[in-house]
């Protein structure tokens, strides 16, 4: 028997997060690097999901920060140095895991609170 295949609507992307770009800057004179983050999309419908307590404890035994699930749809341009702010919330990527059906429909991020 085949896993259930997820079918990605639009009401299941409820939240809206933004999603930044680390810069690093380097002044002229000095020759320090600074590092800022700048908004590259705001208002991305999401679903943002808080690992349950079955999932939470199963990452922490192995050795997994893994805080949160957030589905959106396909971005080719996400990568691990972005980072996703939901709210007040900061999340630091530490997976993107495509749609299992064409890799190019939804993916799942798999991020830690910053």
């Amino acid at each position: 028997m085949s896993a259930p295949v997820k079918v990605l609507t639009a009401g299941m992307l409820r939240h809206r997060i933004s999603i930044d770009r680390q810069v690093n800057s380097q002044d002229v004179t000095s020759g320090a690097v600074s590092t800022a983050w700048t908004e590259i999309a705001s208002g991305v419908p999401a679903a943002v999901e808080p690992l349950s307590g079955r999932d939470f404890i199963a990452a922490a035994q192995s050795g997994s920060s893994i805080t949160a699930r957030i589905t959106l749809r396909f971005r080719s341009e996400m990568n691990h140095a972005m980072r996703i702010r939901h709210g007040e919330t900061i999340y630091r990527i530490k997976a993107i895991l495509p749609d299992h059906k064409s890799g190019h429909e939804w993916q799942t991020v798999l991020v830690e609170s910053a």
